[in-house]
């Protein structure tokens, strides 16, 4: 939708074409999901690990079907939205005029809204691709075994498997996939904030809270300095017993 609009192509005006898009939205966006689930079922050898420390973890078979189906796809999906990002804004530079044309029959159609999105996946170049790509190249070919069926790989799926602290520390490649999807997902969360929550329909909403809580807290102010309410009669008779009870340490 970005492409087309920076690149002037007609946007969807009948109700079959309307549909048509909101399909494609939303199978691009419940797509993947329900696939990543489907295809880590395939992949998982338990329903997951215990680490001390760190707590369940996904435990899956670093094989060659790990890599076809999971591991290779970060890197050409992002890829493929990083060329779109890069087009889109070289057609909005180019055509800002036709830009402007089109946010005077739609206001929403603003530039920042474009740029927002346009930065998101400027992220997944200088984030989701180096990071995918380090795993390929260093933590799965030291982590690779090969594949031994359906079956082999599903035998001990209902079991789970306890690791103390001791038991994985040793391994460079255990720690370094923690600490890679912990801090990776903290800095998901920061960045999404920082691209979504800082824009004019984001900061008309936090005025809008604020202005109903200065409004609450006025209306509060008035009602318990103009006398006490049948609220406050009902909390002044409530006494407190002391008690003697005390909380098991």
């Amino acid at each position: 939708m970005i492409y087309r609009i920076s690149s002037a192509l007609p946007l969807p005006r009948d109700r079959r074409t309307k549909l048509q898009a909101t399909f494609l939205e939303l199978l691009i966006g419940l797509g993947p999901p329900i696939a990543e689930v489907a295809v880590l079922y395939l992949l998982q050898i338990q329903r997951y690990i215990v680490y001390q420390g760190i707590g369940c973890f996904y435990a899956v078979s670093v094989t060659w079907l790990f890599v076809v189906l999971s591991s290779i796809w970060p890197i050409i999906i992002g890829s493929i939205s990083c060329c779109y990002c890069l087009k889109s804004l070289r057609m909005m530079l180019q055509r800002r005029k036709q830009l402007r044309e089109l946010q005077t029959v739609n206001p929403d159609l603003d530039f920042d809204r474009h740029f927002r999105l346009a930065l998101m996946v400027l992220a997944q170049l200088a984030g989701v691709l180096p990071l995918s790509i380090f795993f390929l190249i260093y933590i799965i070919p030291n982590a690779m075994e090969p594949y031994q069926g359906f079956a082999a790989q599903h035998a001990a799926y209902d079991q789970v498997s306890l690791y103390a602290l001791d038991d994985w520390l040793g391994f460079s490649v255990v720690r370094t996939v923690f600490e890679t999807t912990f801090w990776m997902f903290i800095g998901s969360s920061f960045g999404f904030f920082f691209i979504f929550s800082f824009s004019e329909g984001a900061r008309a909403g936090y005025v809008s809270l604020c202005h109903l809580r200065s409004r609450k807290t006025a209306a509060r102010l008035e009602t318990g300095g103009g006398g006490s309410t049948a609220t406050d009669d009902c909390a002044s008779q409530v006494r407190f017993a002391p008690t003697n009870d005390t909380l098991p340490v």
